[in-house]
């Protein structure tokens, strides 16, 4: 039972166990269209008993590592460094948008390596960022099409296309059953 001084938000986690679906995928929309917001409450919005809310099931983030070298958590991985992701916040579904993320870092620079691997915690971030940068790109775009093998995408930077094989990816989140 809601009382007026539930949030939104709190309405949404006891949505959650019956309906099966995560407050950050539930949008609550009211009859006029307006969205409602996780930090507002019942009583602010004037919802009475009886009062009509919709539930919009949003799809579900996945993301996708297309290629992994070498580790960035890890302080004392020297080598070089790549890490490849593709962000699809709203699912697979044509249209929706996609944020793609580059981050990669040559191995260790020959006068730095002969180094204790000790040593290079006394240096300064600045001075190894100088030394041994990490080159740090983000394009959005947008998905053209998806099946259960592939997804095609569009990015702002890119004249053509780019399509990637969902069997060479890590799926890192989400379900890709559902988005496909």
């Amino acid at each position: 039972d809601a009382t007026p001084d539930m949030t939104v938000s709190d309405l949404q986690r006891a949505l959650e166990a019956p309906l099966g679906v995560a407050p950050k995928r539930q949008r609550l929309v009211l009859d006029d269209g307006s969205v409602l917001r996780p930090c507002q409450t019942l009583a602010e919005l004037a919802i009475e008993d009886g009062a009509h809310i919709t539930m919009v099931v949003m799809p579900e983030e996945v993301v996708l590592v297309t290629r992994q070298q070498g580790r960035f958590d890890d302080l004392q991985d020297f080598g070089p460094l790549c890490r490849e992701t593709w962000t699809f916040p709203e699912g697979l579904a044509a249209g929706a948008p996609v944020r793609h993320e580059l981050l990669q870092r040559e191995a260790l620079p020959p006068e730095v390596a002969w180094r204790h691997p000790l040593e290079l915690r006394w240096l300064s971030q600045e001075s190894l960022d100088r030394m041994w940068p990490t080159y740090h790109a983000v394009v959005c775009g947008k998905v053209l099409s998806s099946n259960e093998q592939t997804v095609s995408v569009s990015l702002s930077s890119a004249g053509l296309p780019v399509v990637l094989s969902l069997e060479s990816c890590t799926v890192v989140s989400d379900s890709c059953d559902a988005a496909c």
